[in-house]
């Protein structure tokens, strides 16, 4: 049931920002949201954790429930005429969605997303649990690292702004390789927690200029359909990561699937570099006017 209200809800609440926010905004505003949502996965884990030591986890749930409704009722105290004109034929959703420059970073970031899945994210906590007594201490360090480093990468690029917003954040995604080599080869809490420090930062570079290039290219009926499209994509693929990565775990060759692993996170990074600006899809998006549309009242 949560999976379900969180791909219906993803897709729809991040569709209203084009109806909210001027264009000249929309970086600083993505990365808000951003830093709200990695301070709240940060924090809350450890708070849960707190929370049900004192009490029941029926009323941790109910307290759960709360913020839910509470969210809901906010979204509902919108504006009406906001959306109003989202309502579209399915076939102009997709249209719009099937735009070069939107399927070839999805595409490219999806299957990095099924190898971060299954070779960091899986077989990680495997591994330091194989290697020390506290292998969830020391996995919970490298997940706090990472989320860390994700807060501190939206603080930074919340006003740092890309000639080339989307080719060369897509280079800026190869650091993703490096706690994924880390964890086949070496597995020592330390380096691993450090390299996904690094990540966690420059993979927010990419987040916040592709999905503000989102907001700003994208015309505003099809907003719901294309990133409902993104979040299919890249969730979609994650299970045949976790598949791959249990696999090779299972069969020894944790090290050798590690480098493969990494040196693909690299070469995909490279490629997606070199394709958006080689081709006409390296145009600089943020020099440009959105597609705008304007609600009917």
């Amino acid at each position: 049931m949560l999976g379900v209200l969180g791909g219906l809800n993803g897709p729809a609440t991040q569709s209203l920002l084009a109806w909210l926010v001027a264009k000249d905004q929309m970086q600083q505003t993505v990365a808000k949201l951003r830093i709200s949502l990695n301070t709240v996965a940060l924090l809350m884990p450890a708070l849960g954790g707190l929370a049900l030591g004192f009490v029941s986890g029926a009323y941790v749930a109910l307290v759960l429930a709360l913020f839910m409704a509470l969210s809901a009722i906010t979204l509902c105290a919108l504006p009406s005429a906001i959306g109003q004109n989202t309502q579209q034929d399915s076939s102009a959703g997709w249209r719009d969605a099937l735009q070069p420059w939107f399927i070839a970073v999805v595409l490219l970031t999806g299957v990095m997303n099924l190898l971060w899945a299954g070779y960091f994210q899986l077989n990680g906590p495997k591994v330091f649990d194989h290697a020390s007594q506290n292998g969830a201490l020391h996995w919970g360090i490298v997940s706090t690292a990472l989320a860390a480093g994700l807060i501190l990468g939206g603080i930074y690029y919340k006003g740092y702004s890309f000639k080339r917003p989307l080719s060369t954040t897509v280079l800026l995604l190869a650091p993703k390789a490096l706690p994924i080599l880390l964890v086949a080869l070496l597995a020592q809490w330390y380096w691993v927690a450090a390299a996904a420090f690094i990540a966690g930062f420059f993979l927010e570079a990419f987040a916040v200029n592709f999905y503000t290039q989102v907001q700003l290219r994208m015309p505003q009926r099809s907003l719901g359909t294309v990133l409902s499209l993104d979040g299919f994509i890249g969730l979609g693929l994650m299970p045949v990561g976790y598949a791959l990565a249990g696999s090779t775990f299972a069969a020894g060759s944790l090290d050798l699937a590690g480098i493969a692993a990494a040196a693909a996170t690299v070469l995909l990074a490279v490629c997606g570099w070199f394709i958006l600006r080689s081709s006409k899809m390296s145009v600089d998006y943020s020099s440009e006017e959105p597609q705008k549309e304007t609600a009917k009242s």
